[in-house]
This record gives structure tokens, sequence and C-alpha cells, in this order.
């Protein structure tokens, strides 16, 4: 054109030509122009942006369709984390009750995954009925006692012990063991849920394998069932767990509240003493001959005569009888007041009141259930 300097390279609509490299440039996308086979690719490259801003748009409403008060319900429903309220939400086009089914079965995956998992912390728990002559204790366990000191957890424990307190029991007997089974089958007072399934969603809610490790129940005919907790995490729950049961047969309303001072105290000792047997007569007969020949076989190497081997016998076994049965143990709180039957019948005649203790369990976290110990070599 006539605005063309002479020798000046030509220009276009398009773009300038580079004289240096000799291609041309496209203003528009800031790159070097492009053979036509590229040129074809990048076309299409670009063809697809609107596709993919429609796909994201439409993302964004679909999330936005699942509101935040829909997640807090949710949440409040089944304890489960946000983000996995969201995504069951999602999942579920927000249907409430889809998506805690979809939690479930969720959680169903999660715990079989963490089973294998070691869990060995957590809580023994006790929950007594108003009454007094009912009393549940359990352990539930958890891989850490972070989960065990938490709300969640902690409520967890104290409805499966309700529970078990509601466990049908059979009419007779002083101390019944429950089932793990059967327990996990009861029904809880939240959401109508059983045992297995609520901890099932506590494996979800924490993040760690929850097992109910054991129960029982402890029941009065005409007394109370008395109990302490040491090392609590939260009223009723800690590290270690007794209850006792103590008759007091026509004792009033009031004698029965210092009946439940005394049975306090004893399961104070129960805890610090750890008693095996309640009584001489409940220590197995085979325990006491296991016992006898050990004693005998200490006192044989030092050649005494039989009769003198037979007081040893006697005096050792009575001692062994002292560290295992509770009516035989010093009473650990007031060593002067005598051995724990002692105390007992001093504190019948005191209070005119008759009283009998008839059973008692101590729960202590992981007894039973530690690690085997390795020899060194």
């Amino acid at each position: 054109s006539g605005n063309r300097r002479a020798g000046a390279p030509a220009r276009d609509r398009r773009g300038d030509v580079n004289p240096e490299r000799g291609v041309r440039c496209c203003r528009s996308l800031h790159l070097p122009a492009l053979q036509t086979r590229r040129s074809a690719m990048l076309a299409r490259f670009l063809h697809t942006v609107p596709r993919a801003r429609v796909a994201v748009v439409c993302a964004r409403s679909f999330s936005q369709s699942v509101s935040a008060e829909m997640v807090k319900q949710l949440r409040q429903r089944t304890g489960a984390p946000i983000i996995k309220c969201k995504q069951a939400l999602e999942a579920e086009g927000g249907d409430l009750d889809a998506a805690t089914s979809w939690l479930r079965k969720s959680g169903i995956a999660t715990a079989a995954k963490k089973a294998g998992r070691g869990a060995n912390e957590g809580v023994v728990g006790i929950a007594a009925a108003p009454t007094r002559d009912r009393v549940a204790v359990l352990e539930l366990n958890s891989e850490t006692d972070f989960v065990a000191r938490n709300d969640v957890f902690q409520k967890l424990s104290r409805a499966i012990a309700m529970a078990a307190l509601d466990a049908p029991v059979p009419s007779a007997g002083t101390i019944t063991e429950l089932p793990v089974s059967t327990l996990l089958a009861q029904r809880l007072g939240v959401d109508g849920l059983t045992a297995e399934e609520a901890i099932v969603t506590g494996v979800t809610t924490l993040g760690e394998n929850l097992l109910l490790r054991r129960a029982c129940v402890l029941r009065a005919t005409n007394g109370i069932v008395a109990s302490y907790v040491h090392n609590t995490y939260a009223p009723g729950f800690g590290r270690t767990a007794a209850a006792v049961v103590l008759e007091a047969p026509g004792a009033s309303a009031e004698a029965l509240d210092t009946v439940s001072e005394l049975g306090q105290k004893i399961a104070m000792h129960i805890v610090a003493a750890s008693p095996l047997y309640l009584c001489r007569e409940e220590v197995p007969a085979e325990k006491v001959e296991a016992e006898k020949e050990v004693i005998r076989a200490q006192a044989a190497v030092s050649k005494k005569s039989e009769a003198v081997v037979d007081k040893i016998v006697q005096g050792k076994l009575g001692k062994f009888f002292e560290d295992t049965v509770l009516l035989d143990q010093s009473y650990v709180l007031e060593p002067d007041a005598g051995n724990v039957g002692k105390l007992v019948s001093t504190w019948a005649k005191t209070h005119g009141v008759e009283v009998t203790v008839t059973g008692f369990v101590r729960y202590q976290l992981g007894q039973g259930n530690e690690p085997a110990a390795t020899e060194s070599s």
C-alpha cells in the first residue's frame, strides 16, 4: 500500500512479521503462528474450554444444593465428620435418610479395615440404676487414650453401659456376665441404633478401631450395689472400676444410705488391693492344693520335720488367702480396722444392720489383653 515504506516487510491484520524468526505472530494469543496441523489441534482444545467451564459451573451448582443446614442435620443425626456428611449428601442428592444409610455403609467398610488394629486403650465404665440395686460394668477399647478422653467416645460408652443395665438377665445370681454378641444387639437410646451400629458410627467419626471387650451386671436382692471408678476421664468412666454387692435385708432407706457409703469404701479397697476371690470357699480346690505343693517344696529344702512343715504350710497358706481373698485382706484405707470381713462385722454391730458382702467385680483397662512377653536370647 501507499503507507508502507519501501523494503518494509508485509503486514496484515492478523499480526506482524518477525524478521528474526521469519514466522507470523498472533497478537490475540501471544504465540508464534502454528502450522496447519498444530493450529487445528489448538482450535480443538479451545473448543473444549467452554465445555469444561460448563462442567465446573454444574459441579458448583450441585455442591451449592447441599446447604450447611443439611450438613448440620446429618452431623447431628450420625455424629460423622462434616466432610463425610457433605460427601454423603452429595452422593444421595440431598436426601437425609439415604445419606444416613450411605454413611452407615461407609462406616461398616471403614470399621472392617480398622478391625485388625490393636485397641488396648479406652475406658472401663459403670452405669447404676436409680434404685441402687443394679449396676452394669463394661470395658470399651480404643487405640489411644486421646480418643478415650473424647466426648463422642464417652457418650458412646455411657449409652452402651445403660443398654447393658437394661439387658435381660436371669432372675437368679448376683453377677451375670453379658455375652458381647448379646450386648451388641441391644438397642441404644440414640436414634434406635444397636450398640454394634453405634460403634461402627464411632469408628467413622473418631478414625480409630473401637472394640467392646466385656460387660457384666451386678444385682442385689435386698440391698445395694456400690461402685467406685479410679483415674476417671468422666463421671463413672476411667481406667479401673469396681462394684460390690451388699445385702441388707430389712434395712430402712436411711440405713441403706449408710450401707452405700460402706460399699463405696469396700469398692475403693477392691480397686487398690485387687482381690481374686470373695471368700476362702470360692478359691478352687486345685488352686489351694497347687499352692500347698509349692510351699511344701520350699520347706523341704530346710529338712525340717513333717510336723514343722505342716505348720509352715498352714502359715503361708494363710498369707496366700490374705493376698487373694477380699474378706481376708487387710483394709487398705484403715489398716487398724483389720481385714475387710472384720470391718463389715464391726460396722454391722455399730449400726444395728445385718450386712453381708455377696459378690464383687474389678475391671482394669486392658486386663488380660497384655501383649505376650518375649524371651531375650
